[in-house]
């Protein structure tokens, strides 16, 4: 089975998109859940360390899931929609806290 170029191409696009794109998604996750487990209830030393010990489940989960999208184009759909609803709920969160 010969791999072409092209295959490596979207193989190194997918690698891109799971360290890079998924460490940012991963982040935004983290902040959302953390500023949420705030508003419940909990002090913010404790939420911080929660969500830090729960990124690295959240980065598994992002990379596992960009490799298992069948196409690019719904991968950076997904991608997009995800960003934007954790970018929204941090910043209703945070008009919240005010």
């Amino acid at each position: 089975m010969s791999i072409t170029l092209g295959n490596k191409w979207l193989m190194s696009i997918r690698v891109l998109t799971a360290v890079i794109i998924g460490y940012g998604l991963t982040v935004l996750y983290t902040v959302a859940i953390s500023k949420t487990l705030m508003i419940l209830g909990l002090t913010k030393v404790n939420a911080t360390v929660s969500m830090q010990l729960l990124s690295f489940l959240i980065y598994s989960i992002v990379v596992m899931w960009v490799f298992s999208v069948a196409s690019l184009r719904k991968l950076w759909l997904h991608i997009t929609y995800s960003m934007i609803i954790s970018l929204v709920l941090i910043y209703l969160i945070n008009m919240g806290l005010q």
